[in-house]
């Protein structure tokens, strides 16, 4: 999962390596090798005189992706289009995510197992988006599936488990908008549940007011969440015609 490279829209976690005055030069932290440009207009939602007042090299800071390029490995970046929810929920994500990989590190070393850190590290991501969801699998799942479906020593599974079930945190977090559907001609009622006919278990549609209807996208991380949002407008976007109807997606920005 380290590998990927994030797409635009994102929200992401990065290191501040370089400032110039007119920019910053960053790295991504849960990726590997991406690095990241920000200009001055996109440092703070007002006028600056000097961008070191307000970044630091070696801050950590999130950073929403404007342009993202595969073959480059290099991102445009934004940090004032952050909403401060999703700032504050991308950071414990991020402090939790280093707190489960401490607590890996720690039992591979007192374990002594045959396989490094980084390659049991390595092994969850195949599967997760993070070793803090691998931990929750292991949660569910418990020690003896795990251990076999990883390889992982017995003793050092045993441990890490009776540790997750009081450390790591299960939560959700959840983005919203609102979906605008007018429709010109035909069974306007049919049609638009068939373009809502949306039947996954993390997503509800519900009816607002003509011609309005919420969409709650429900995971465990911004991520995931955002992942699925786009998947969403794709699908929905896709039924819209400028002679047969008017479809609409607007994200609700919690402050």
């Amino acid at each position: 999962m380290e590998k990927r490279i994030p797409e635009e829209g994102e929200y992401v976690i990065v290191r501040i390596k370089e400032i110039s005055p007119n920019s910053a030069i960053v790295n991504l932290e849960e990726y590997d090798s991406v690095s990241g440009f920000v200009h001055l207009s996109e440092i703070a939602n007002c006028w600056i005189k000097d961008i070191k007042k307000f970044i630091k090299p070696n801050q950590v800071k999130v950073a929403k992706i404007l342009r993202s390029d595969p073959n480059r490995s290099y991102m445009n970046l934004s940090f004032k289009r952050v909403p401060q929810n999703i700032a504050r929920e991308r950071e414990k994500e991020y402090k939790t995510e280093q707190k489960a990989n401490n607590l890996l590190k720690m039992l591979v070393e007192k374990y002594k197992v045959d396989r490094s850190f980084k390659e049991i590290k390595s092994s969850f991501l195949t599967q997760f988006y993070s070793v803090k969801e691998a931990f929750e699998y292991l949660s569910s799942v418990g020690v003896d599936k795990f251990s076999k479906e990883f390889k992982l020593d017995k003793k050092l599974t045993e441990e890490l488990h009776e540790v997750v079930k009081k450390s790591i945190e299960k939560k959700q977090v959840h983005i919203d908008a609102v979906i605008s559907i007018k429709i010109y001609e035909g069974n306007g009622i049919e049609q638009i549940k068939e373009i809502l006919n949306i039947n996954e278990e993390k997503v509800e549609i519900n009816y607002v007011s003509a011609p309005n209807y919420s969409l709650k996208i429900i995971g465990k991380t911004y991520p995931y969440c955002e992942k699925k949002y786009k998947e969403l407008t794709k699908y929905i976007m896709d039924y819209s015609n400028s002679k047969k109807n008017s479809i609409s997606i607007n994200r609700i920005k919690n402050k």
